[in-house]
């Protein structure tokens, strides 16, 4: 008799860890992020080989919530964009002035498209295109908790770091 096993948490330590050293893997294998960074939707990534490396790591610890399937594949997908880790909360990356981070300033405007962003879809290319803006620098941990909880609270969360650490605004912006 085949049991099921418990779901599992994606966003507890141990499982962002695997996440992480996931992305670090891409080190050693080029052509698997190329692969993933030619996707342009959650759906071709879940048609893609590393994904399902990523899939079936996790799924070490007990099964994955089907609901989460298609939040792990944006993941998989914008994580193939990212080039190097930082230690800093994204959002707050995305606040703070481009002298401090080395690029250029995230605006307003797009730190508000992405808060308003809901569909899974719109969520992969902006969140990608996020990624680009900041040079491929991002904090793979937090990127991949606010992805795979992406929901209200999540970005209210974004919101309180984004404009602590953006600097002021003259209204002609």
């Amino acid at each position: 008799m085949n049991e099921q096993k418990p779901y599992i948490n994606l966003n507890d330590s141990e499982n962002l860890g695997i996440i992480q050293a996931w992305w670090q893997g891409f080190d050693n294998n080029r052509g698997e992020r190329a692969d993933l960074r030619r996707c342009h939707s959650a759906h071709e990534v879940m048609l893609n080989p590393a994904y399902h490396r990523l899939r079936l790591r996790l799924s070490e610890n007990g099964e994955i919530y089907p609901g989460n399937l298609r939040r792990l594949a944006i993941l998989a997908g914008v994580l193939a964009h990212v080039r190097e880790g930082t230690q800093i909360p994204v959002a707050e990356q995305l606040g703070r002035s481009n002298t401090e981070m080395e690029t250029t300033g995230f605006s307003e405007i797009r730190f508000r498209r992405i808060l308003q962003t809901e569909d899974p879809e719109d969520l992969f290319m902006t969140l990608i295109r996020m990624v680009q803006h900041q040079g491929g620098k991002i904090n793979i941990r937090d990127l991949s908790y606010s992805i795979l909880n992406w929901n209200e609270r999540t970005r209210e969360q974004w919101a309180m770091k984004y404009y602590t650490h953006a600097p002021e605004r003259t209204k002609s912006e």
